[in-house]
């Protein structure tokens, strides 16, 4: 299964990302977050099957007039000969493989670790045969400080590392021909936010050389020290490779009160992992940092690496946290972590990485920013018998509840007016034919479903610090709570609700019969007093259960330091 996830980070990208009328150089590819999210891995790996296939019929139908411009159209140039011999005379990492087949796959399997100062660079050589496929991936694991960091990325760069591959290309009737039909070609990537990779097909044929290289100096005139180094991991595979980016966060932020969140992954179904799966075998592991401190790192710049966000500022794990499967309704199963312990007012960031099957290399993707609460108006609450999908803070009084006690007062609270509701769902038919029941396009379940979210929807405030300044929520001094259950028993301070949405009554009214005799209040006459309205940017502004901050957006990191990353792959075909 984690090798089918893994085979996203190269299939995807491409099933999104080639433009078949730009031969040329690089192909720059930017992964499409929506198209991404709404696939599940294997029909990603289906729909990039037949673009590579049709693309490369489209190359092999080409005639070029001579190989300078077929090796150009491939992101390959011609090297001189005084180049190749400095090449493969220079101070070269041999990688020595026997002929068995299992020796010399296993070396191309192998992630090499390295570190460069300023101008240096350290070259690779490989035996390969001409009939495997070759995928390299480079990434940056630390380097020199990021000048001029703010906290919108807008940032100096100390410069990236680049990945170039050389070697023999076999090309018949080259004008430029070794006496083994070959000529000496090299091609060059440069890393893209810590990470940069490289597919390769037939051609190469005796070594191949794979060569990283540290930048002498800025664009400008600022030099660098003789003490700053990079380091990396350089990964050279015939099969899936264990380390990869994904701009997509495949990590939501439910809701934090003044020391504890909790956070959500995607559905498990997107990571090719059973609903039934144990929480300790999904592979899905969170790291969290503070928000000033990852800005200030060079992890933030090298935010596509996963070697460098091992490196970066590490506050808290899944060692940390609470972890847990949750499955709603018909909804494939997510899981949760939550964190406690967290400092009052303060800003964090969260990564989520997906471990390969040997747990020694992993998918990092996008970073998704959190913060708790100024003070305890609120506290947050999940895990509860009757309203399940209730997973956010609410009013308390730390004084007299704890979080477990609090959580199952509200709880009782909505579960206390379902009796009424299931003594009226008596009376309606449920098994009758469509033609006799209340609907033909609907059942009782769906009215089951649709009337407990709303009661809890309803009588579970969903709770902000009362020192926000949202148009959004509606301020509650003490005494004035929507139900008055909770001021009588809770009895919390000022804080601030989020309306339950619209869309949760008339839920009501489109699933359930009319013998219910529920109706929900018009426009100006009482709907805005007790709703309000979905935004589609992404923020919470009405309550609704299973709600996911920036889920549903169509970006799903809302500030502008996580930003759509550019990841350029280099494809060399024959």
């Amino acid at each position: 299964m984690r090798t089918v996830f893994f085979q996203l980070l190269l299939l995807c990208q491409l099933a999104f990302g080639i433009g078949a009328g730009n031969l040329e150089n690089t192909f720059s590819l930017i992964s499409h977050v929506g198209a991404f999210t709404r696939l599940s891995i294997k029909q990603a790996i289906s729909a990039s099957s037949g673009v590579v296939q049709k693309y490369y019929a489209s190359l092999q139908s080409l005639v070029f007039e001579t190989s300078n411009a077929m090796l150009a159209a491939q992101g390959l140039h011609v090297l001189s000969e005084d180049d190749w011999n400095d090449l493969i005379s220079g101070n070269v990492v041999r990688i020595s493989q026997s002929d068995e087949d299992e020796s010399r796959t296993s070396a191309w399997g192998v992630s090499y670790t390295g570190e460069l100062y300023a101008g240096q660079r350290a070259v690779y050589s490989f035996p390969v045969s001409s009939m495997e496929q070759k995928i390299v991936t480079l990434m940056t694991c630390s380097q020199p400080t990021v000048l001029n960091q703010d906290k919108y990325f807008n940032a100096t760069s100390p410069g990236d590392l680049t990945l170039r591959i050389s070697g023999l290309f076999n090309i018949p009737n080259s004008r430029n021909r070794t006496a083994n039909n070959t000529v000496a070609v090299a091609s060059e990537a440069r890393t893209s936010f810590g990470y940069v990779q490289q597919l390769l097909s037939n051609g190469y044929v005796g070594d191949i050389y794979l060569i990283v290289e540290a930048p002498y100096n800025l664009t400008g005139n600022v030099s660098y020290s003789s003490n700053d180094t990079w380091s990396y991991i350089l990964e050279p595979t015939m099969s899936s490779p264990k380390y990869g980016y994904v701009d997509s966060p495949f990590l939501f932020w439910a809701d934090s009160d003044a020391d504890s969140t909790l956070l959500v992954s995607a559905n498990l179904t997107y990571f090719e992992l059973n609903t039934d799966v144990s929480v300790n075998d999904t592979g899905l592991y969170v790291l969290v940092y503070d928000q000033s401190s990852y800005l200030n790192s060079t992890a933030s710049y090298l935010r596509s690496s996963y070697c460098a966000a091992l490196n970066g500022p590490i506050l808290y794990t899944n060692d940390d946290a609470s972890l847990s499967i949750f499955k709603s309704g018909t909804e494939s199963a997510k899981e949760r972590w939550f964190y406690e312990n967290l400092e009052p007012n303060s800003s964090y960031a969260a990564v989520l990485t997906v471990l390969d099957e040997s747990r020694s290399g992993g998918i990092l993707c996008s970073a998704i920013p959190f913060q708790t609460m100024t003070d305890d108006a609120c506290e947050l609450i999940y895990d509860l018998n009757f309203c399940e999908d209730v997973a956010y803070s609410v009013p308390a009084n730390y004084s007299l509840f704890n979080r477990t006690e609090l959580a199952a007062f509200y709880d009782e609270l909505a579960k206390s007016y379902y009796q009424n509701f299931t003594f009226t769902m008596q009376q309606i038919d449920c098994e009758a034919e469509d033609e006799a029941r209340f609907s033909p396009l609907r059942h009782c379940a769906d009215c089951d479903l649709a009337y407990k979210n709303w009661l809890c929807a309803t009588n579970i405030p969903r709770c902000l610090s009362p020192d926000l300044t949202t148009d959004y929520a509606r301020l509650r001094n003490p005494g004035s709570s929507r139900n008055e259950k909770i001021d009588e028993v809770v009895a919390p301070g000022p804080y601030l609700e989020i309306l339950p949405c619209y869309d949760v009554c008339w839920s009501v009214m489109q699933n359930c019969p009319s013998a219910l005799v529920f109706d929900c209040p018009k426009s100006d006459l009482g709907l805005e007093v007790a709703y309000a309205r979905r935004d589609r940017s992404g923020l919470i502004t009405c309550s609704y259960l299973g709600a996911l901050y920036f889920e549903n957006s169509s970006n799903s990191v809302p500030i502008p330091w996580v930003f759509m990353i550019l990841m350029t792959l280099t494809v060399i075909l024959v």
